[in-house]
């Protein structure tokens, strides 16, 4: 549709009634926030946002691997399986219609039940974006000692549209790690 039009440009701000005079189901979304947008809101939208892996979002020496539509990915050091606990590491997820996106540790049956906002933020957008800090292998409950110690940890994701659409399926984010040095700051 030409909601979208209203979206990116630096001249002419898009504004609720710019967005609203474009057509029927253009809808301004995000207001007073720094993510407004101009969408298409058909209201006979019943199908669930989809997932994928945000390729131009990703910190540098890593990589998306095993990348399965709508189901999920690996997240890996390039040229190795494995991240090493403690990494501090930026990647995200794109959506083919704006959506607000949950994660969780654990399965959850339904969006409302997921515990986190994607990146810490409700709005309903088309790319997000976090920071993970990748747990200790001690806090996976690996036991041990050693450089061929691996764990594996993965967390979950929903997706909802402004009509309440969400992925049936959790969309996983999958993680191998191996042991390494921590570099974050005591807490005093």
């Amino acid at each position: 549709t030409k909601c979208n039009l209203c979206n990116g440009n630096e001249l002419k701000p898009c504004s609720k009634y710019r967005c609203e005079s474009l057509g029927q189901t253009c809808e301004f979304i995000n207001e007073g926030t720094t993510n407004e947008l101009c969408i298409d809101n058909n209201p006979n939208d019943v199908m669930a946002p989809l997932i994928s892996p945000a390729y131009e979002i990703i910190s540098q020496g890593y990589e998306y691997s095993e990348v399965m539509d709508n189901i999920g990915f690996n997240i890996n050091k390039k040229n190795e399986e494995c991240i090493q606990e403690y990494t501090p590491i930026v990647f995200g997820i794109d959506i083919n219609e704006a959506a607000q996106c949950k994660m969780d540790i654990e399965s959850k049956a339904k969006y409302e039940e997921m515990e986190f906002f994607f990146g810490g933020s409700n709005s309903y957008i088309y790319n997000h974006t976090t920071l993970l800090n990748v747990p200790s292998l001690d806090a996976l409950g690996v036991p041990g000692v050693g450089p061929e110690r691996r764990g594996e940890f993965k967390f979950y994701v929903r997706c909802q549209d402004r009509n309440g659409n969400f992925n049936p399926n959790e969309y996983q984010i999958n993680f191998c790690i191996t042991p390494g040095i921590d570099k974050t700051p005591a807490v005093v």
